[in-house]
């Protein structure tokens, strides 16, 4: 594989880890700051039972203490999840600082409180406790129930379960099937400040789960008319990444973890097909260019190795009647009567015009020329002109014409260099 190729798929790969790790991205939705904190049972113990009897009543009391978050505002609620019911109950608190409640549930039922003033600041949640039976008969009034809002809870192995380990940095999704909005979703862990997320719209809301694994929650969804709906026990598992943990923030509307994955792999066929497409391009641009030099390449070769010879400085191509254009390439082919040199020089470039130049002579005198004229009338048997050679020295002062390099006789000569030595030397010795 030559290195371009390498190259590509280094670089189509860490394309492809790119696209798999902004999938793999993770933002999380920061919990409600606490802005009072509240309690119940006997503070001189050292720690706390989470059990209650069936009817025990619970001395609750509540103030700003450290809380940091935004001024409370009464009336207070008790918002009571349950293991036993799919909807979490509402219980006004009243304006006062302490309130005293019944435990209503039946023995066996686990039920975590959170509390929540009248624009929605938190107190936070307790944990979860366990109902036990009571030790004496007892009796409390029992709940209210709200109207039951339907929804589509989906995690990323599908239906979500009532009770069950749900993978941590993986998606809950929630889409309401009615009720009116605005919805706000509302993940209430244990021990544990509360997240909301609010939505406009019927679209789903999902929230990733970023709790420490084991840690249990409960998780709803409250429309603008106090429909409700919830789910619970849940706890966080260790099957997912922990990389969500870091505390980013998100929107009420992320994409589900299947459309991700789809957008993603479609993403990544796409980076695929138009790297496979540049390179196709390439190599058929460089198979192109090299056929280009292998047929001009030996004439080029042979026209560069020519022209650099001695000749080179005295072409002197004759002026055509037709201006050639500044950019136009031209072939030029100089022909050669003297020995020593290849009758023929192709000067070339691009193969787009073929000039044939005249070839060039030395000067010669008087009495060469007509050394030229005796043998070229030997050739073709003149008597006539044998005769006028021999009276050379008998018309030393009239005007003899003789040979002129300029003439027809310079574009048409025989191409016999060969020749012109010898008959050059035996006319010098007569």
């Amino acid at each position: 594989m030559s290195r371009l190729g390498r190259t590509f798929w280094l670089q189509l790969a860490l394309a492809g880890l790119s696209v798999v790790k902004s999938a793999q991205s993770f933002t999380v939705t920061p919990n409600l700051p606490l802005s009072f904190l509240f309690s119940w049972g006997d503070p001189t113990l050292p720690f706390t039972i989470p059990v209650s009897e069936q009817c025990e009543t619970l001395h609750i009391t509540w103030s700003r203490q450290s809380a940091t978050g935004p001024n409370p505002t009464a009336p207070y609620f008790l918002q009571v999840y349950t293991s036993n019911f799919i909807q979490p109950f509402v219980i006004p608190a009243g304006t006062g600082l302490t309130f005293d409640w019944q435990v209503p549930f039946a023995p066996g039922t686990l039920y975590q409180i959170c509390m929540f003033d009248k624009f929605g600041n938190t107190g936070g949640c307790q944990e979860t406790y366990t109902v036990i039976a009571p030790s004496s008969p007892a009796s409390c009034p029992n709940v209210t129930f709200v109207p039951q809002l339907q929804v589509i809870a989906t995690v990323n192995t599908g239906p979500m379960s009532q009770y069950g380990f749900i993978d941590q940095c993986t998606d809950i999704s929630l889409q309401p099937t009615g009720g009116t909005p605005p919805f706000t979703l509302t993940v209430a862990p244990a021990l544990h400040p509360p997240y909301n997320i609010t939505s406009f719209d019927m679209k789903s809301i999902n929230w990733t789960l970023s709790l420490n694994w084991a840690s249990p929650f409960y998780i709803s969804l409250a429309d603008s008319s106090g429909s409700l709906w919830s789910n619970g026990p849940l706890h966080a598992g260790g099957g997912g990444t922990i990389a969500c943990l870091s505390g980013n923030v998100t929107s009420s509307h992320n994409v589900p973890a299947h459309v991700a994955i789809g957008v993603s792999f479609l993403s990544l066929f796409i980076g695929i097909a138009f790297g496979l497409g540049g390179l196709f391009l390439h190599l058929k641009r460089r198979e192109s260019r090299s056929v280009q030099l292998q047929s001009s390449s030996p004439i080029s070769t042979w026209g560069r190795s020519l022209v650099q010879t001695p000749l080179q400085n005295h072409i002197n191509p004759f002026q055509t009647d037709e201006e050639r254009a500044a950019n136009q390439t031209q072939v030029y082919v100089l022909h050669h009567d003297d020995n020593g040199i290849p009758p023929v020089t192709i000067i070339h470039n691009n193969r787009t015009e073929i000039v044939e130049l005249p070839p060039r002579y030395p000067s010669y005198t008087e009495a060469e020329s007509e050394a030229m004229r005796e043998m070229r009338s030997d050739r073709l048997g003149s008597p006539s002109t044998i005769s006028a050679v021999n009276s050379l020295s008998a018309h030393d002062g009239e005007d003899i014409p003789h040979y002129d390099p300029g003439g027809p006789l310079r574009l048409h000569s025989l191409r016999q260099p060969s020749l012109l030595p010898r008959k050059l030397s035996a006319s010098s010795r007569t």
